[in-house]
């Protein structure tokens, strides 16, 4: 596997006051979640087992996004890009 798009920060505040922090080339809404995702280059006959496939280049069937998070839509407050130098300390 080999990632061809540059990973960004993004930070979730939660809805319970916690932050969540996730390195992804961008994020989708999927049933009812944040769906965080990556675009990689996998041959085709790996591409089974724990990858979840979200989306599939049609021109070029071994570049694909996975999901590298998944977290409920009615959990977040808010979402960001991060600048990792304003998230409060954990407590």
């Amino acid at each position: 596997m080999r990632v061809i798009e540059e990973a960004s920060q993004w930070r979730l505040k939660m809805k319970n006051g916690s932050y969540v922090g996730v390195w992804a080339g961008g994020y989708g809404r999927v049933d009812g979640n944040y769906v965080f995702s990556i675009l990689v280059e996998v041959a085709q006959e790996e591409q089974m087992g724990d990858l979840v496939v979200f989306t599939r280049a049609p021109a070029d069937p071994s570049r694909i996004s996975i999901a590298v998070a998944s977290i409920p839509i009615d959990d977040v407050e808010s979402i960001e890009t991060a600048d990792w130098e304003k998230i409060p300390p954990a407590v």
